[in-house]
């Protein structure tokens, strides 16, 4: 089961950004932290590597969503 530890980089449309937050906050494998300058630390925990890696090209392809970075991944 990986983990991933992403940060997330919004962008500084405020209706865009509102709309990116309400999408992942859906998602229940996303836990997000806090977000500070339009940055955003969140954990994913997903079952295989290829669920994670959809996970992160879903994030990445949302409106509001400018870069998605890698800040750590484990295989557990």
């Amino acid at each position: 089961m990986p983990v991933s530890g992403l940060v997330i980089s919004l962008c500084d449309g405020p209706e865009s950004r509102a709309e990116a937050l309400s999408a992942i906050r859906q998602e229940t494998r996303i836990t997000m932290g806090v977000l500070v300058a339009n940055r955003l630390s969140v954990v994913l925990d997903t079952v295989s590597s290829e669920e994670d890696r959809q996970l992160w090209d879903w994030l990445g392809s949302l409106s509001g969503v400018s870069f998605v970075e890698v800040a750590f991944v484990g295989f557990e």
